[in-house]
Parts: C-alpha cells; sequence; structure tokens
C-alpha cells in the first residue's frame, strides 16, 4: 500500500513555501463582480485502496466573484495515470462546483480557502469502474500580476462519500477575471 504521509507533506509544504509571499505585497486588487475562467495543471494523488497510482490532471473552470469574500466555479477536470500493479491505463473525469472563501488582504496576494462538491469517474482499461460522489476542500494562494490576470497554487483534499477513498491533489495554474458587460437593477 502506498503511504500518503510523504504526499501530504510534499502538498503542504509547497503550499506554505508559496504562502510566504504573502510578505512581499504590493496594491490589492479587487475581483469582485467579475467572471473567472481557470486553467490548471495537478499532481493528483490516489487512495491507495484504489490501487491506482498517482498522475498528472488537467482542469478548466468557469467561475464568478459574488463579493470581497465569496465565490464560486465550477471545474472540469481529468486525470491520467495507471493502475499500481501493471501498466493498465486508470483515468478519471472529475466535475465539481467549489465556492472560494477569500480571505482579507491589503496586496496583491490573496489567500482563499476553498470547499466544493461533485463527482468523479475512474475507468481502470476495462476491469473496474468507480463512479464516486465526493467533496473537496483545501487552501491556496493566488498572486495577481495585473488587475485581471492571477497565477495561483492550492492544495485539496477528496473524499469519496461511496467508497470512503481520499485523494490529494496539488493545483498551480491561472485565473483571468473578465468584467461582466450587463447590469442588475
Amino acid at each position: 500500500m502506498k503511504n500518503h504521509n510523504y504526499s501530504l507533506n510534499v502538498l503542504f509544504a509547497v503550499v506554505l513555501v508559496v504562502a510566504t509571499n504573502l510578505a512581499w505585497a504590493n496594491e490589492p486588487v479587487s475581483v469582485v463582480d467579475k467572471i473567472v475562467m481557470s486553467a490548471a495543471v495537478s499532481w493528483y494523488d490516489y487512495d491507495s485502496d484504489t490501487l491506482i497510482d498517482g498522475g498528472l490532471s488537467g482542469s478548466a473552470g468557469f467561475g464568478y466573484v459574488v463579493s470581497p469574500s465569496w465565490g464560486w466555479e465550477a471545474v472540469f477536470s481529468v486525470v491520467d495515470s495507471e493502475q499500481d500493479t501493471s501498466d493498465i491505463d486508470a483515468s478519471t473525469v472529475q466535475m465539481h462546483w467549489d465556492f472560494h472563501y477569500y480571505l482579507p488582504t491589503e496586496s496583491n496576494h490573496q489567500a482563499y480557502l476553498v470547499v466544493g462538491a461533485g463527482v468523479s469517474d475512474t475507468d481502470i482499461s476495462g476491469t473496474a469502474k468507480f463512479l464516486e460522489t465526493e467533496t473537496n476542500f483545501g487552501f491556496g494562494v493566488m498572486h495577481f500580476v495585473s488587475p485581471n490576470l492571477a497565477f495561483r497554487t492550492d492544495a485539496r483534499v477528496y473524499y469519496s462519500f461511496d467508497d470512503k477513498f481520499m485523494d490529494y491533489a496539488l493545483t498551480i495554474g491561472v485565473a483571468y477575471y473578465l468584467d461582466k458587460y450587463w447590469s442588475v437593477p
């Protein structure tokens, strides 16, 4: 069985290193009332009970920043991996709805907490299939390089309610914030 302690230590060490950049701050950025589009790559580490190796994931998201503290994002991702005991391919498709809580800041760095729910569908090349209802939670940091563009990283835990699997992901990506072109009366 795989030991997740090492993976967890690496995941959270990277996030803590990135979070230390909060000390080197510039001008604050406001993305309230903007649409967000994101793209990211992740290292996804499966629960050892699934007998699937960790693998790379790509994701795309679309959401909206409701207030200085809250936003939401719908995310679609695909993980490419293989089974532990062989070279049989394994792939996972995930769709989840995430809520972001943005911590107060006076800089162009923005820390956030994230919690979400969704489904994942894992297929091990015809030998097994897992359809899971899951939740995720984690912590991340964004660095705005312009008022509309941010680099971001986060660490998350994914928990499956169906088979009680606990997976981990470390993500790095970009988020682009569009001004909305309509007004609410």
